[in-house]
């Protein structure tokens, strides 16, 4: 009979581990695991390395795919329930938090019955990949590249994934820079000290081609300040923090925060607060505004995890 070591090693095309291979692992004691394990020669360690590695893709993957199959069912078998009511209960009963849902349930959408019907086929798919590639702005053939690339044998780990994803933007879309990490992406709000406090998101890039050629220039300018600039300067940083100490500065309320920005909602109307619904409507409409002007940053946005 062959050993629990042999019987690891052991090509499988169930993608994960055999119930009875489970359970002979879990019958064996430590010491009968260490003394079979230890003795792998360099070969069967290459073999244990591979097969783990099959293992945790395929069970995290089908695990993933098989969460998001049965929210989808939910959610269709409850029509009467509003999206925030299912996703409460769902939360509510599995720990499942809102992203997660969504983003099992573009999984499973898009890649649950290839993957779930082939084991081989989900043990060559890194869980966080699977998310990313079924985010709904990522173009559907980005999936068929990576499930023919799959087959062939390649392993598709996060960075296959988003350089896949990349390919199949469009030019305007894809055309960040190599050197820019889309999730390395600034965002702050200012107060427009002239016209009054306004919300602005500013996303900060590296400089473009003409802005270096012009730094020496301009590095040239400010080695040889003018007396009469830094005067006004000056006057500009006093009525600033005057303008902040004064009652008239404030952002309004604050709606979200997290560890990287503070997001404020202020009235228009001065003698009277926004209404929820105008606060929602409002929201809704920069965060179309924002996913229009950086669609790539907001692609990787749907794929990090609540922070808090």
């Amino acid at each position: 009979m062959n050993s629990l070591l042999e019987r690891f090693c052991a090509h499988d095309s169930s993608g994960g581990l055999s119930p009875e291979l489970i359970t002979a692992i879990c019958n064996a004691s430590e010491d009968e695991l260490r003394q079979q394990f230890t003795r792998a020669t360099p070969r069967q360690q290459v073999a244990v390395a591979i097969r783990a590695s099959d293992c945790i893709r395929f069970h995290k993957t089908r695990a993933m795919l098989s969460k998001g199959m049965v929210i989808h069912l939910f959610y269709l078998a409850t029509p009467e329930l509003s999206r925030s009511k299912q996703i409460e209960m769902m939360a509510k009963e599995t720990g499942v938090e809102r992203s997660q849902q969504y983003r099992c349930r573009y999984s499973f959408q898009r890649f649950g019955r290839p993957l779930l019907t082939d084991p081989v086929l989900a043990s060559r798919f890194v869980t966080e990949s699977v998310k990313r590639l079924s985010q709904p702005r990522v173009p559907e053939t980005a999936g068929y590249e990576a499930i023919k690339r799959a087959r062939a044998g390649e392993i598709i780990v996060i960075e296959v994934a988003d350089a896949i994803i990349a390919s199949h933007l469009p030019e305007t879309t894809a055309n960040v820079s190599e050197n820019t990490n889309p999730v390395q992406v600034a965002c702050s709000v200012e107060a427009d000290m002239k016209s009054g406090p306004s919300l602005l998101i500013r996303t900060d890039d590296v400089a473009s081609v003409e802005d270096e050629a012009n730094a020496t220039h301009h590095d040239r300018r400010r080695r040889e300040p003018d007396i009469e600039t830094i005067k006004a300067m000056d006057q500009k940083r006093r009525e600033i923090d005057e303008f902040k100490a004064s009652r008239e500065y404030q952002f309004g309320e604050c709606i979200h925060q997290d560890n990287a920005v503070q997001v404020f909602v202020r009235s228009v109307n001065p003698k009277s607060a926004p209404t929820p619904e105008a606060i929602h409507y409002a929201i809704q409409q920069a965060y179309r505004k924002l996913c229009d002007s950086n669609p790539v940053q907001a692609i990787v946005a749907d794929t990090l995890e609540p922070s808090c």
